[in-house]
């Protein structure tokens, strides 16, 4: 049986985030996952539903609500779920439990339109409306909850139904005269029937009596993003990850937060060296802050939780007396992950099962859990997991997201789809990693040193690069080559021992390079290459000293059912994926060998696949978003993965098969 262990991401927005008042925990969205972790350990619980979601909380085509019962006793118990309610029809921007948590509200995206409060114990719905404007964001109060969005700011009634069927959900609009059409971001309620808002014209609007508008106040700076209230103050999270703290009363700023780490920071030259202060930004005014995108106070613990534009995430201690503690961080990925590439050894420079990955945001982030092992890498103030980051990119607009400048809420999707490094490959012996971008480029990292230099860096092909492979220098004496697999149909062989000089091109498919991988028999060298186009080709490298490199085909297999990828035995044997969720093992003479079911599923194709070291199961990446733990011998599917929101882009075993 599988167990979900670790969470590392997060895809939460303005209004998917929320704290526990009693425990403090915090819960966001990973996926079609809800992380509820703990901001002093980092301790994680999970919530996954059992159907094939985008997300727990809405998704485009099927959006429902679910409500889950927690365990917060037993760290094993990933929760309970209760209810699940359906009516919205286009997505769901906001949920919301009342005060007494008897009921629930949600709010339908700008293209469902639709307000509903239900009765979550019974699954029945109460009260129900029409919504004419996008909505941004949601606060509830005592006997009221408001809305607010592009053009709008609407206060609803909670009142008691009859239970005679929904009736019209009833609800005023405030009276907000020259700022009608300005676009409202965040909302929260306070004492004395006050309730304030932000706008993308940076504005703090204050309304009183459920709609009255009484008082404005120019924020200046930075555009504001978030806000929230806690002790009678009122934290506002602005661009450039500022963070203001107002008092309520007087409305004078009382406190700013420090900022979080700079967008292109080395978080491998700031130890741990046990300090939970983060150093002051002053001196340092060209630097670029992500953007505060969300923040949440827990009272009882004086917690902020804040949210950034990098997906990072904060929790600062607010004391007193004004001192300010980081007490825990974690950084993520931007945007999707490509691949991922894990230390199959132990060298002297990296400990087995650290793990690279590259995404979208044009980084490769270096990854390991324990905290002991001895490494160039140590664990560092921001993270304890995230070693290091490797920056491929020039510019630092795709390491963070941007706003929606039009309609205050944040982009999902932002990342320019050209952009991003699209594969990697760790050398035989541990010393290189290699670079495959979306644009065409190949650079070569120095694993060797704690800066990981950049040792090589060309352009390879005229499309992305889908694939990397290198030689194994000890089963073919003196051969360390790197070969690489494009969108533009060719193959390209490079020297890695004499800095990557390039070889020969190889142009033997009519299609996208899906796999390479090098063969050692008889101290003799093989490349096997596979297509888009269904064909698999074996070649013999020839390399004579003094001589150009050489190759000769020595066979070529057509597969009618079409392969997304392939894996090569310990024995020699090819081991591929096929489109009909078939695992197919090929001899080098063309031979099938054997056939095994890859999934336990009728539907969709295999498109990524692995072996665990004793290559006695295959970890399959299905179409569905599901990960199949399968027996190669028989084809028994003894685990099934779920968690993923979106296609499965890479798969690996750690060395401990854990």
């Amino acid at each position: 049986m599988a167990k979900l262990e670790r969470v590392f991401g997060s895809t939460a927005c303005l209004s998917s985030v929320s704290v526990d008042a009693v425990t403090g925990l915090v819960a966001y969205p990973a996926g079609s996952t809800v992380v509820i972790h703990n901001p002093k350990t980092l301790s994680q619980v999970h919530l996954i539903s059992s159907s094939k979601i985008k997300s727990p909380v809405f998704i485009w085509g099927d959006p429902k609500v679910r409500v889950w019962e927690l365990n917060h006793t037993d760290r094993q118990s990933s929760g309970e779920q209760l209810a699940e309610l359906k009516y919205h029809r286009l997505g769901i921007t906001c949920v919301g439990f009342t005060k007494d948590s008897s009921q629930l509200i949600s709010v339908g995206n700008q293209h469902d339109k639709s307000v509903v409060l239900w009765d979550w114990h019974k699954q029945t719905k109460l009260a129900e409306n029409r919504l004419t404007s996008q909505v941004n964001a949601m606060a509830v109060c005592e006997k009221m909850f408001v809305t607010v969005g592009v053009r709008h700011v609407k206060f609803w009634y909670l009142e008691k139904t009859s239970g005679a069927g929904a009736v019209m959900l009833q609800g005023r609009s405030a009276i907000l005269a020259d700022h009608r059409n300005n676009t409202f971001v965040d909302v929260c309620c306070a004492s004395r029937n006050r309730t304030f808002a932000i706008t993308i014209t940076k504005l703090l609007v204050e309304f009183v009596d459920k709609r009255f508008l009484v008082n404005i106040y120019e924020l200046g700076g930075e555009s504001p993003f978030s806000l929230t209230m806690g002790h009678q103050k009122l934290f506002i999270g602005f661009g450039g990850g500022n963070i203001r703290i107002f008092d309520v009363d007087t409305m004078s700023v009382e406190l700013t937060l420090c900022k979080p780490h700079y967008l292109k920071c080395d978080i491998a030259e700031s130890p741990k060296a046990g300090s939970s202060r983060p150093s002051s930004s002053s001196g340092h005014e060209n630097r670029l802050y992500p953007d505060v995108h969300s923040i949440i106070y827990h009272e009882k613990s004086h917690m902020l939780t804040a949210l950034y534009a990098d997906r990072s995430i904060y929790n600062w201690q607010i004391g007193e007396s004004g001192q300010i503690v980081k007490v825990s961080s974690q950084l993520f990925h931007v945007g999707p992950i490509f691949d991922l590439e894990v230390a199959k050894h132990s060298t002297a420079h990296h400990s087995a099962g650290t793990f690279f990955t590259g995404g979208a945001d044009e980084t490769v982030r270096i990854w390991n859990f324990d905290e002991k092992e001895n490494s160039l890498l140590a664990p560092n103030i921001y993270s304890n997991e995230l070693r290091k980051i490797l920056y491929i990119g020039q510019g630092v607009d795709s390491l963070s997201e941007q706003s929606d400048k039009n309609f205050g809420g944040i982009l999902s999707d932002t990342l320019d789809s050209t952009t991003g490094v699209r594969c990697l490959k760790i050398s035989r012996n541990g010393e290189h990693l290699a670079c495959g971008g979306r644009d065409g480029n190949i650079c070569v990292f120095d694993l060797t040193t704690k800066s990981i230099e950049k040792v090589a860096d060309f352009e390879a092909h005229d499309g992305e690069v889908l694939c990397l492979e290198y030689t194994d220098p000890y089963k073919v004496e003196g051969l360390n080559f790197l070969a690489s697999g494009s969108r533009d149909r060719l193959i390209h062989i490079f020297d890695a021992s004499n800095h990557y000089e390039h070889l020969i091109v190889i142009d033997d498919h009519s299609s996208s390079i899906s796999s390479i991988k090098f063969l050692a028999v008889d101290n003799r060298l093989q490349i096997i290459t596979y297509g888009t186009d269904k064909v698999l080709v074996i070649r013999e490298v020839v390399a004579e000293p003094d001589s150009p490199l050489l190759t000769k085909r020595l066979n070529q297999i057509s597969s009618q059912m079409g392969s997304n990828c392939l894996n090569l035995t310990s024995d020699g044997n090819i081991l591929t994926a096929c489109q009909d969720r078939q695992l197919r093992t090929f001899s080098p003479n063309g031979k099938l060998l054997k056939t095994v079911k890859g999934t336990n599923c009728d539907e969709g194709t295999l498109t990524k696949f692995c072996l665990d070291p004793s290559e006695l199961f295959a970890a399959t990446v299905c179409s569905d978003r599901y990960v199949y733990i399968t027996d190669v011998s028989t084809g028994e599917c003894v685990a099934m993965l779920t968690g993923q929101s979106d296609s499965v882009t890479s798969i690996q075993f750690t060395p401990d098969c854990r």
